[in-house]
């Protein structure tokens, strides 16, 4: 995104070096990263200024064996981050495709296009001038080099039901636009599909946590049932309970799967 930096410096006014990472290929399991390429971290003062400080993380950073980049227009590569993120992340999330399927012609090609090119429009506006065809540009150039099997991180966010950072990028781009009036139909669409797969998935994991009591409530009385101590009713009110949450449960993960495979359809 680009507005951790903005964030950070309200907090520690005048210290922040704005920053981005690039060109890794991490794939997230639990808390285990594997990769193959670890990328680098471009940074730099948000005005452009090549000053003592950057220098200074430049060289910590290369005494540590860290990949970096000192850059002279550090909000071009945020904008030119996010471009990418907006496109590739949003696209394989709403409709559930690996790299492999945004190569090929059909919807989610096309939002994903859309988007970026939203993206362009609205860095214009900020004052950062990422060329008309720089989403073409990109995805001439690198798309190729990508496994196709392979997936960006908001499809994998998805898959393991993690939050996504759809807040981030279309939320970002979408309340950004509004200040100049613009539109942003491919931002709109991908918002509304992952918060929608998003919201589905909490249902899911809030009708979990009511089976999850209702099993436990359950086998405390069927116990005291067992040992004479309740009646009848209350087993029968504990079962009962049980089993509605249960079905609760059933109808939550239907919608949730109902969710997710509504964004293969749409790119069917």
């Amino acid at each position: 995104g680009i507005t951790s930096e903005e964030h950070i410096d309200a907090a520690y006014p005048g210290h922040t070096l704005w920053s981005v990472a690039i060109g890794m290929d991490a794939t997230r399991t639990g808390r285990t990263l594997v990769f193959n390429q670890a990328g680098k971290i471009q940074f730099g003062e948000r005005s452009g200024e090549m000053t003592d400080r950057v220098q200074a993380v430049a060289d910590y950073l290369d005494e540590c064996g860290i990949a970096n980049e000192p850059c002279g227009d550090i909000l071009y590569k945020q904008w030119n981050k996010l471009m990418v993120n907006d496109g590739l992340n949003q696209a394989a999330a709403a409709f559930d495709q690996p790299y492999g399927g945004l190569r090929q012609p059909g919807e989610a090609q096309d939002m994903m296009r859309a988007a970026m090119q939203e993206v362009i429009r609205l860095a214009n506006l900020e004052g950062v001038p990422l060329p008309p065809d720089n989403d073409v540009r990109f995805l001439d150039a690198m798309m190729p080099t990508f496994n196709p099997e392979g997936m960006p991180s908001m499809r994998q966010d998805v898959l393991a039901k993690r939050p996504t950072e759809v807040e981030e990028f279309a939320g970002v781009v979408r309340a950004r636009a509004k200040k100049y009036g613009m539109p942003t139909p491919a931002n709109d669409f991908f918002y509304a599909r992952i918060q929608e797969i998003e919201g589905a998935l909490n249902m899911w994991k809030k009708a979990q946590a009511g089976v999850e009591l209702a099993q436990k409530s359950f086998d405390r009385v069927k116990n005291l049932y067992e040992s004479g101590v309740v009646p009848a009713q209350k087993y029968d009110e504990a079962l009962a309970n049980l089993k509605a949450m249960q079905t609760t449960e059933s109808a939550a993960k239907a919608q949730y799967d109902m969710a997710v495979e509504g964004a293969r359809r749409e790119d069917r």
